[in-house]
């Protein structure tokens, strides 16, 4: 058989396919951007002046994401719920010298139900 389906089965159209897992051990880079600038900008003058900030807006445009780097809590959260090394790792530095807290609350009313 030499015509436009040689070499395909029938049995290829039935397979479902499957995209490939992404792989989630690697983290993917944080791009900054301009909203990340206006953050660090906010956080800077909370730092500077010694206050406590509230950030809030519609959700999606990176708030949780820009604090988290800020604050380099992916390096400090995992050693915050062990309070012990990890695999023997010794605790980076930038985890020793954290002044830098991040707390997302829960949402149970938003100002347009109450």
């Amino acid at each position: 058989m030499n015509g436009p389906d040689a070499g395909h089965h029938q049995a290829d159209d039935d397979e479902v396919r499957t995209p490939p897992e992404p792989d989630v051990s690697v983290p993917a880079p944080f791009v900054i951007t301009k909203e990340h600038r206006r953050f660090t900008e906010f956080a800077d003058a909370v730092r500077r002046d010694r206050y406590i900030g509230l950030c809030y807006g519609p959700p999606g445009v990176g708030k949780t994401l820009s604090a988290r780097h800020y604050a380099g809590w992916d390096e400090v959260a995992p050693y915050l719920d062990e309070f012990t090394l990890i695999d023997g790792r010794p605790v980076p530095e930038s985890a020793l010298t954290a002044r830098t807290v991040v707390y997302t609350s829960e949402v149970y009313d938003t100002p347009r139900s109450v």
